[in-house]
């Protein structure tokens, strides 16, 4: 049986495999508070050319609430 995962398609074999992932990751992503107004964000996405960009809560510790994507910008500056 194979899993499909946007579009990547892996074996029961894989997935049970394990990778090291702090050899991609950032160990300290650019991160937005989530009380940041739109276009201060808009302006980090343009001026760095990110395509990603993780909203903490600084209030409870910098707690992660999520991710805001490219597509999230566009879609919300579609809708206003």
């Amino acid at each position: 049986m194979q899993t499909a995962l946007d579009g990547t398609r892996l074996s029961e074999a894989q997935l049970g495999d394990f990778v090291e992932l702090t050899e991609i990751m950032s160990p300290a992503p650019l991160v937005v508070d989530a009380k940041t107004p739109l276009p201060k964000v808009i302006a980090l996405f343009r001026g760095l050319g990110m395509r990603h960009l993780v909203v903490v809560d600084r209030g409870t510790g910098g707690a992660i609430q999520g991710i805001i994507t490219r597509k999230d910008l566009l879609n919300v500056q579609r809708d206003h």
